[in-house]
């Protein structure tokens, strides 16, 4: 199975990564730092390497994994910044030759043309994943809101997931809270959040 994960760059030289991503693809923006941590962290609960006696087993250690660099740091800002002309541009790469799966673990707000590229993906059978986030309101509930989506939000069991995150019913649920993670330089943490979900 080919699984494409959109995000910020990996190491992919990391001992838990190394020779498991397939095929890079960098779409740099102007201003941007890049960023390896997110990258890393979500490739790394999708693809770990199996049976190595180190570090992390992914959830699809034998899958091949795409990267799509196409979010990076800015400034003193926490979170990894994604915009949308970059991710069409990234998102219109991998449809020319469609993956089985594509992780977005990723929020923002409605994006007409992103939107678009996700239809035309999913019309070519691709299943799209995304985060649903945490954060209440519409400036952060794309892509996930979209029909041919699956969301997912944060969760140990349905219940306790809706009334910590608000995340509506039709949410599909996977851990998200205290997962081991790689991390750049050959190093593990734990990290939490619905982009871990979403590459459960």
């Amino acid at each position: 199975m080919r699984v494409a994960v959109i995000d910020s760059n990996a190491d992919v030289d990391h001992e838990d990564l190394k020779g498991r991503i397939d095929r890079v693809r960098q779409f740099p923006a102007e201003n941007g730092t890049p960023d390896h941590k997110h990258g890393t962290a979500v490739t790394s609960v999708i693809g770990a390497v199996a049976n190595n006696a180190k570090g992390i087993i992914g959830v699809a250690p034998e899958s091949s994994v795409e990267l799509f660099v196409a979010c990076w740091s800015q400034g003193h800002a926490k979170a990894t910044i994604c915009i949308s002309f970059v991710l069409a541009k990234a998102l219109d790469t991998m449809l020319d030759k469609p993956p089985n799966v594509l992780n977005l673990s990723l929020t923002g707000p409605d994006d007409e043309l992103v939107a678009r590229l996700l239809r035309r993906a999913h019309s070519l059978g691709v299943i799209t994943v995304a985060a649903r986030s945490t954060i209440d309101g519409n400036s952060h509930r794309f892509p996930a809101s979209m029909q041919e989506v699956i969301g997912v939000g944060i969760s140990e069991s349905p219940q306790e997931g809706r009334a910590r995150n608000h995340t509506p019913a039709d949410c599909v649920y996977a851990p998200g809270e205290k997962i081991l993670v790689a991390l750049p330089d050959n190093a593990y943490d734990f990290r939490s959040g619905s982009s871990l979900a979403a590459a459960h």
